[in-house]
């Protein structure tokens, strides 16, 4: 759909919701775009982003990746910093600030990794591994625990994206593949909705039912609900 076809969408289901609306509540045309792009925010929230860890939102965003493809983007110009603290030294940190503009969520990422010992390698591409908190005092080298880590690791943690090796190998370029902030719905531009074509009908219904809730309690305002947090956060 265009985003004047979601718009016409959306008034007709809301006539067929609220049987005043056409008479007397009928919004005008930008008053629907921030229903339609609020909704399109809170659909990605509620497949993917709903879950009680970052580590199962990861993996539910994982696992549909062949239908989010499309808002899949990939940073290939990561800055890494070393971490401290009790994660270790050999863990180094992508800090949250410095995310693309239009970063949504994490997917997947990859390291380009040299190894000295135990299946060495110079400058090779490894896919990197999620972990959920659980697994991540295994993975913390320290006095009482040396371990092999042939594929680095990744954690999230207040935000940022901490990225776990071993005292053998060195990282040197990271890639971040991404779930992007989806384009505006723009109404008067009239653009294509940037979202998978059999989810528009599901963001007229979020934008509907917004709309209805805001209507019955008295209050027009659109931004009553705050999304929630798409942030990471330790996951126990």
């Amino acid at each position: 759909m265009t985003s004047v076809e979601l718009m016409q969408e959306f008034n007709r289901l809301a006539g067929d919701r609220y049987r005043l609306y056409d008479i007397n509540d009928r919004l005008n045309p930008i008053d629907v775009e921030g229903y339609l792009n609020k909704a399109k925010d809170r659909i990605l929230v509620e497949k993917f982003l709903s879950y009680n860890t970052p580590y199962e939102n990861i993996l539910a965003l994982q696992q549909s990746y062949d239908e989010i493809h499309d808002l899949v983007s990939i940073d290939s110009d990561v800055s890494i910093t070393g971490a401290t603290g009790a994660l270790g030294n050999y863990t180094q940190k992508i800090d949250a600030n410095t995310f693309p503009s239009d970063y949504f969520y994490y997917v997947f990422s990859s390291s380009k990794i040299t190894r000295s010992t135990v299946a060495p390698a110079t400058n090779e591409w490894v896919g990197n591994k999620e972990i959920n908190y659980s697994s991540l005092l295994k993975a913390i080298s320290g006095v009482h625990n040396w371990p092999i880590i042939r594929q680095p690791l990744v954690y999230f943690n207040e935000d940022n994206l901490y990225i776990i090796r071993d005292a053998y190998t060195t990282i040197s370029d990271i890639n971040l593949a991404y779930l992007r902030q989806p384009d505006e719905i723009d109404v008067f531009n009239d653009t294509e909705v940037d979202m998978p074509e059999h989810w528009h009908p599901t963001i007229a219904e979020m934008a509907i039912s917004i709309y209805l809730k805001n209507i019955f309690s008295g209050t027009e305002s659109k931004n009553q609900d705050e999304l929630p947090s798409l942030g990471g956060s330790v996951d126990s």
